[in-house]
């Protein structure tokens, strides 16, 4: 072992299907060796957002995506965002803070108030943001590949902005855009999302409820609906912020609350909870809870790692 070449740096995940992530991404094992894949800078980069008009256009725009991911046309992983994200994005325009400020901290805004600002605003019910890396050549002809599949679903609008370096050098990520991104696809990382923490009241916090789904877009969608209609229900916003992978979506459900709605928010995760486990389906990541008692079993004596990533033997 002592003398063997980096081979664990070509493949993420160690030497073979294992349970060695357990083992390296908690605080069940020590780090020996380290290392990052690091992705090329592209000669040229395509932003692209793909909006559909109506809520059950979810369906085709997963599908479609999710293929296109599975035939490598498109390389990075794709997030979309509903009406409600949106809306409370553009929450200090006077003509959308007019309407929605009377329902934040209170209960979640009304389906007719987000209808009546979506049609002033001739805004999308889903919006999703991709991007294409390459050279020139190369995404220019991914960008048609794009649009040619989203062709068949009704009032697609699919609109692109190409950011090319000078001929034969990488592009830089200053060059593209000073702006924060709310959904980061060029490496910059950015704090501008945290204002959504402040929509019901300044300080507030929020709980990511994050199931994974097959990425079809039917098993997606009527996930959605149920649980929409139980985090509306319980008086917040389903505010949808999906990351679509080739085989899997990461559903998550942004739930926005203040500190004394703690008592309301643990009641609507146990519902969401017992919901989507009836349809098969699980979060993607876990609670500390369960890592301390596999801590136990594991690392009876906390010798390993203790205390990283907040988890500590139950025993202290």
């Amino acid at each position: 072992m002592k003398n063997m070449p980096p081979c664990f740096l070509y493949l993420k995940g160690g030497f073979g299907p294992s349970i060695d992530g357990l083992f390296f991404q908690s605080n069940l094992g020590v780090v020996t060796q380290i290392g990052v894949h690091i992705t090329p800078a592209p000669e040229a980069y395509i932003k692209c957002e793909i909006s559909v008009p109506k809520e059950e256009d979810l369906v085709p725009l997963s599908g479609i995506l999710s293929d296109l991911l599975r035939r490598r046309i498109i390389a990075n992983s794709p997030g979309f965002a509903n009406i409600v994200a949106q809306v409370l994005a553009n929450s200090r325009d006077p003509d959308i803070a007019a309407k929605i400020t009377p329902y934040l901290g209170k209960c979640s805004i009304p389906t007719e108030i987000l209808d009546d600002i979506r049609a002033h605003k001739d805004w999308p019910y889903w919006t999703a943001l991709i991007s294409l890396y390459g050279t020139l050549e190369v995404v220019q002809a991914q960008l048609q590949s794009v649009k040619r599949a989203f062709e068949k679903v009704p009032g697609v609008k699919v609109s692109s902005q190409l950011f090319s370096g000078p001929p034969g050098e990488s592009l830089k990520a200053t060059v593209i855009s000073e702006a924060p991104e709310v959904l980061p696809q060029t490496g910059r990382p950015t704090l501008a999302s945290l204002a959504f923490l402040n929509v019901r009241e300044p300080g507030g916090g929020h709980v990511a409820f994050a199931p994974i789904i097959p990425p079809s877009g039917r098993e997606l969608y009527e996930w959605y609906l149920e649980a929409k209609q139980t985090t509306t229900e319980a008086g917040f916003n389903f505010l949808a912020d999906f990351h679509l992978f080739a085989r899997y979506v990461i559903a998550i459900n942004l739930v926005m609350f203040t500190g004394s709605e703690q008592k309301e928010m643990n009641t609507l995760l146990r519902r969401l909870t017992d919901q989507t486990t009836k349809r098969g389906f699980s979060e993607y990541r876990t609670h500390r809870k369960l890592m301390m008692s596999l801590k136990d079993m594991l690392d009876p004596k906390g010798i390993l790692s203790p205390g990283k990533s907040g988890i500590w033997n139950s025993k202290g």
